[in-house]
């Protein structure tokens, strides 16, 4: 019997940033839903050359309290829209793209856990001073959780850089506590901001290409384990969503079970070498692979290879 049984049919998707193989139509749904899968999906099929040269990513985070603050995802839907509105007046049109999760929080009492959060990958403003201030403060950062220093992290992110990073701070805190000068506000100012560069290390950032960095932005906003949302906030709609980019819809086409499987093996071999240890997929019978950082149009020069070798071999009678 074929794999997934005899009536399943195969399908190929080419996305921006990734191949996915798949059986029958449920993953269509599942690429282009709101879940923590559709989220990387979704990011993978952004164009992030958009981004240009200086991305940085922010988390914006809000006080112990924070019910008190965004008791809803409504009220946190329009803080965000305010923050947006800040950015467009003083800095012109952002570009990026934005996710929610919540923060476990475990050593806080049980009221205090389950704390929202922002994540905000975006574009460095070019008339927006302070990059080379946030870099060198994202390689002490690095170095710290390197060596398990997470204190010395913690520190190295509350030295606050003058330029975007200030404004950011200054900005969320006056969104979320309004900057009454209470110590609760003055708090928030300091801590509910982290912005570092996207690259882990200068090596890496001169060997990576938009692949590499989709993959790993892609797996940092759509991790399942913080999408548990907290009792009484209402539903989260939505969980991402861009700004000023562009989104590419995967291409999907219908495949032969032997081109299915030919692909798979390519697919494996190829996650193998480039991201050694993921588990990306099952084998062929069980919902097929994803190749993440492989982009659309080399997954479709595998494939149109295949399907000529089997053209091939079918002339010859194999």
């Amino acid at each position: 019997m074929r794999a997934g049984g005899l009536s399943s049919k195969y399908y190929i998707a080419f996305g921006l940033y990734y191949v996915r193989l798949y059986l029958g139509r449920s993953a269509s749904g599942e690429m282009r839903g709101e879940g923590s899968r559709g989220i990387k999906y979704g990011v993978l099929g952004l164009d992030l050359d958009e981004l240009g040269d200086r991305t940085v990513k922010a988390v914006f985070t809000y006080p112990l309290d924070w019910r008190r603050y965004v008791p809803t995802d409504r009220v946190w839907n329009k803080q965000w829209s305010e923050f947006l509105g800040k950015w467009k007046q003083r800095w012109g049109s952002p570009v990026g793209y934005w996710g929610k999760e919540f923060q476990p929080r475990v050593d806080q009492a049980a009221q205090y856990q389950q704390a929202p959060h922002m994540n905000w990958v975006c574009r460095w403003p070019e008339s927006a001073g302070g990059y080379a201030g946030v870099l060198a403060r994202t390689k002490r950062v690095r170095s710290a959780e390197g060596r398990r220093d997470f204190y010395g992290a913690r520190s190295a992110f509350q030295e606050i850089v003058s330029g975007l990073d200030r404004w950011m701070h200054k900005a969320w805190s006056e969104v979320v506590t309004g900057n009454d000068g209470s110590e609760e506000a003055k708090k928030h100012y300091g801590r509910g901001t982290q912005v570092r560069v996207n690259y882990f290390s200068e090596s890496w950032a001169e060997k990576a290409d938009r692949a590499d960095v989709a993959w790993y932005i892609a797996r940092d906003v759509g991790k399942s384990a913080q999408k548990r949302v907290p009792a009484g906030f209402g539903r989260v709609r939505p969980w991402w969503g861009c700004v000023n980019m562009r989104r590419q819809e995967p291409v999907i086409e219908e495949l032969s079970y032997l081109a299915f499987v030919r692909m798979h093996e390519r697919l494996r071999r190829w996650c193998d070498k480039r991201w050694p240890g993921l588990v990306t997929g099952l084998g062929p019978g069980f919902g097929g692979i994803m190749a993440p950082g492989m982009r659309g149009e080399e997954g479709l020069a595998v494939l149109l290879e295949i399907e000529e070798t089997i053209r091939q071999e079918e002339s010859v009678g194999f």
